[in-house]
């Protein structure tokens, strides 16, 4: 999907998708509150390869170092929990 459509795009419209069934759940109540929150979580699923992907942009060269940076970053937060 990155390959057609520009990252920052994919990053805003699923931002808004998220934002907008989470103010849905919190305003209903029972299952539908359930099933809104529950939801929400696919759209999340593209923050992280999309955000990745704005992160090497137009290093050129140095994106492999880039991506080595920012890999060990990831891994070094999950680390520090």
């Amino acid at each position: 999907m990155l390959r057609k459509v520009k990252p920052g795009r994919v990053l805003a419209f699923n931002a808004f998708v998220v934002t907008v069934l989470l103010a849905v759940a919190m305003s209903s109540g029972g299952a539908w509150r359930c099933g809104r929150s529950s939801r929400s979580g696919l759209f999340n699923l593209d923050h992280v390869p999309t955000i990745f992907t704005l992160a090497i942009e137009g290093l050129g060269k140095r994106t492999g170092e880039g991506s080595g940076v920012l890999c060990m970053a990831i891994v070094g937060a999950q680390s520090c929990r």
